[in-house]
């Protein structure tokens, strides 16, 4: 039984992807988990009876086809990362190298860590707008008198906020991982200043890659303040100072009167 199910699975097939109206592949990639199928408004992944039923134990196993982001090619988000990758690398690396793999590989994390932080910034944001709108329609009872209403709450605020320091963590390592395959230097785990210090010493300071992340030194260096601080707020004999902090840091904060924040309650 297995081996006649062997040789049905190893026969040709021809699938048909469900694609709305108007919508058209762009991009193919080929990833352990599936074979996804970039299409220009979203990203659709197919997985073989092989990789459903690996053991062969169900002969009716199918070819599955799912939904995997509602972004394709046209989201910048996408086309920046898998799609623009794919085209550079193709240039200098032939699809079957090592080489080749990991820029790919590392592309496609780092836009699934893009889609998070896009994802966790538009519902934080489209909380935070609504409750600004909210306070300022109704400013003095806010502010003034001997018990002025409390601010609203922007709900799992603190959840949130280190949901996406932890993902653009996760997004700086990932790229940081474009050093080895691309100059041969390992700077992994996010260790831009070293590549920086590298690329001054070696390609001189001058050069386009020192020049490119010394610019970038700044807000990379924020971001990982922010995370180190979150990680260590116990140690920390202001709370409240230190949530104003990275509220401000992170561009989530905002100043209605003065000294008055949103959020400023969790």
């Amino acid at each position: 039984m297995s081996d006649l199910l062997r040789q049905s699975r190893n026969n040709a097939v021809s699938l048909q992807l469900h694609l709305e109206s108007g919508d058209a592949v762009r991009e193919m990639i080929s990833r352990e988990d599936g074979l996804f199928f970039i299409a220009t408004k979203q990203i659709i992944r197919v997985r073989s009876p092989d990789q459903l039923d690996p053991d062969l134990k169900h002969a009716s196993a199918p070819w599955e086809q799912s939904l995997y982001l509602p972004h394709g090619g046209s989201d910048p988000l996408v086309a920046r990362t898998v799609i623009q990758t794919a085209r550079s690398a193709e240039i200098f690396f032939a699809k079957t190298s090592d080489q080749y793999k990991t820029l790919s590989d590392i592309s496609w994390e780092v836009m699934n860590s893009l889609q998070s932080l896009r994802f966790i910034k538009n519902r934080l944001e489209g909380q935070i707008n609504k409750i600004v709108a909210l306070v300022e329609n109704d400013l003095a009872a806010y502010t003034t008198g001997e018990s002025p209403k409390p601010l609203p709450i922007v709900e799992y605020y603190d959840i949130e906020f280190r949901s996406f320091a932890n993902e653009v963590r996760r997004t700086l390592s990932a790229i940081s991982e474009l050093f080895l395959p691309l100059i041969g230097q390992d700077f992994s785990n996010g260790h831009f200043h070293k590549a920086q210090e590298w690329a001054a010493q070696v390609r001189g300071e001058d050069s386009l890659l020192s020049q490119m992340l010394k610019g970038d030194q700044h807000w990379v260096k924020t971001w990982i303040d922010i995370r180190i601080a979150i990680e260590h707020t116990h140690r920390k004999t202001n709370s409240s100072k230190l949530q104003i902090f990275l509220w401000r840091q992170a561009g989530l904060c905002v100043s209605l009167h003065g000294d008055l924040f949103i959020p400023i309650t969790i």
